[in-house]
């Protein structure tokens, strides 16, 4: 999150502050969540659940640097139109009726996966990140990183878990740390900063989706993508004057120490580096920063082939997956089927 910009004593003041009010803070969530139904009750308790539910929205991205704008927009319009509804259609819609009507809704449909699948959500928080970052180089030798607002539309897909494929050491956490078995939450909690205690974890939790395929799709892809910029293509579709008419994105953390890479000049190479860090409550401990792979960019870049990449949703799956399956015993399934077919049938 924010904690990118402040200096470290600063931070750590901050972790002792939030550990205070954690416990309080999570039941505080959580029944905003549970007690959702009780929305239907009147008008006014519509209301206020939409205000207290836009500020919980506005209290994720300070914290985290999530930005859920798009919920916070429909409680806007749906407040609104509260407002302009006649008080003849209270009856018909609230109500114990239509409270006990909501709860069944979001009990039923979830546990039958669907509309959505909310399970999958409730996941545990530890103190150990496993990431890919990009890092450019300019024709001037002067080096970025590429952050995944750069990457947008794509960059949720950024942001996340993408290259996970490329990973060159097993994994034992998904997105920032999360995992969903308490025993691989303690132990990782236990392991603190320590290589070896880390390493030996992996024996027993770690997944490696790797798949050469996805890794050479999305090197041609970042051949492709650099070479069309170098050549003169447009980034945006709206010119700068109208780009403020564009959704924002919704995944504002994770800035790194270098400038991010916004065109300022040619790209002479694109690397991928893969960083493992441990925050043990004191320190921001770096376990693995390997280099994987390094990428030229030049006149054969815009003659490479590729296919479209997974979406987030699909490598979101793809790693979450082999965490199920290793926790079931079975064997990892390593690249969703749609992409499986459009890569080809290839090893």
């Amino acid at each position: 999150g924010w904690g990118r910009f402040l200096p470290w004593s600063v931070y750590r003041r901050l972790v002792a502050a939030t550990r205070l009010g954690e416990r309080p803070l999570q039941g505080l969530s959580l029944a905003l969540e549970v007690l959702a139904p009780l929305a239907l009750l009147s008008r006014e308790a519509a209301m206020l659940a939409l205000v207290i539910w836009s500020a919980f929205h506005l209290g994720v991205l300070v914290n985290g640097g999530f930005w859920f704008w798009d919920w916070v927009g429909a409680n806007a319009l749906l407040m609104l139109a509260l407002t302009l509804l006649p008080a003849s259609f209270d009856a018909a819609l609230f109500g114990w009726d239509s409270v006990l009507a909501s709860t069944a809704f979001i009990i039923a449909l979830p546990l039958q996966n669907r509309l959505w699948s909310p399970i999958s959500l409730a996941w545990w928080e530890t103190p150990l990140t496993q990431r890919m970052h990009w890092y450019v180089e300019g024709e001037s030798g002067r080096r970025y990183e590429l952050y995944s607002d750069y990457m947008c539309p794509n960059e949720r897909l950024y942001g996340k878990v993408h290259a996970c494929f490329m990973a060159p050491t097993p994994l034992l956490t998904f997105h920032l740390g999360t995992v969903w078995d308490p025993e691989q939450r303690d132990a990782l909690a236990a392991a603190g900063p320590s290589r070896e205690r880390i390493d030996a974890l992996r024996e027993r939790y770690g997944v490696q989706p790797r798949d050469s395929r996805l890794a050479t799709n999305h090197i041609n892809y970042l051949h492709r993508l650099f070479a069309s910029l170098n050549a003169g293509a447009r980034k945006h579709v709206l010119p700068r004057g109208l780009r403020w008419l564009k959704a924002p994105g919704g995944h504002c953390y994770y800035w790194g120490e270098l400038p991010g890479y916004r065109g300022q000049e040619p790209v002479a190479k694109v690397s991928l580096r893969f960083v493992e860090r441990y925050f043990d409550g004191e320190e921001l401990v770096t376990l693995h920063d390997e280099l994987v792979t390094e990428i030229d960019i030049d006149e054969s870049s815009a003659r490479r082939v590729c296919v479209r990449e997974p979406s987030a949703r699909e490598m979101e799956r793809l790693l979450c997956e082999a965490f199920w399956r290793r926790a079931d015993g079975r064997k990892p399934r390593a690249v969703p089927v749609i992409v499986q077919q459009e890569l080809g049938s290839g090893s």
